[in-house]
């Protein structure tokens, strides 16, 4: 399907987030009333774009979304080469990259363990 437009990744990736997307939700549903009453609520369908909840959320959660934006566009590879090069002549840096992943994956453990949702799929079952 892609085979004429190799070199546009930009639209793969907006594909492959579109076909997750809808497919979580289909996978999610236990009937295609409740996606489609999803893919309402989505899309702004239900009137509720903007309520309190956003608010709280983008209040409580702004420093995860900017770190969301940033290591989803091309610069976190860029800034990974960077820290990668220096590393070959800085002790500093072979010091703090592992201890920054370190303390990343146990700061992501501790917000999965102490929240009340958990994301895993397998637990709804």
């Amino acid at each position: 399907m892609f085979e004429k437009i190799e070199n546009h990744n930009f639209i793969k990736h907006i594909y492959a987030l579109l076909v997750v997307n809808f497919g979580w939700v289909l996978f999610r549903s236990p009937n295609l009333k409740e996606a489609y009453n999803y893919f309402k609520a989505m899309f702004g369908g239900n009137g509720a774009i903007w309520s309190d909840y956003t608010y709280m959320f983008l209040k409580e959660y702004w420093v995860f979304f900017i770190f969301a934006f940033i290591f989803s566009v091309p610069i976190a590879k860029k800034i990974n080469k960077f820290v990668v090069e220096q590393a070959k002549y800085s002790m500093i840096f072979n010091v703090f990259y592992p201890i920054s992943a370190i303390l990343l994956f146990f700061i992501s453990v501790t917000y999965l363990v102490t929240g009340s949702y958990n994301p895993f799929i397998y637990f709804n079952f």
